[in-house]
């Protein structure tokens, strides 16, 4: 897993090599180092991960956007809940 700098904006990580459930764990335990309303990024695998993992974001309440599909990589980016969201 490494981070992705995209135009210095949003920080990627790298979940591809991960098998769910542990693809969502590691998602949460990024999202828990940062301040409601920042942003973060996550590249996922096509199939089980990049459905069940935003959804499951979502319930939580997060904001999630699917910005880039590449081959078989889905890369979301996540807003973290409770608070408002950073420009």
């Amino acid at each position: 897993m490494f981070p992705i700098d995209l135009k210095g904006k949003v920080t990627f990580f790298d979940l591809t090599n991960e098998v769910c459930p542990m693809t969502f764990v590691r998602a949460e335990l990024h999202l828990e180092r940062i301040p409601p309303g920042h942003r973060l990024g996550f590249v996922l695998k096509e199939g089980e991960a990049s459905r069940d993992v935003p959804r499951s974001l979502m319930k939580d309440g997060h904001l999630v956007e699917c910005v880039r599909q590449e081959g078989g990589d889905h890369w979301f980016i996540v807003t973290k809940a409770g608070g408002p969201p950073t420009p």
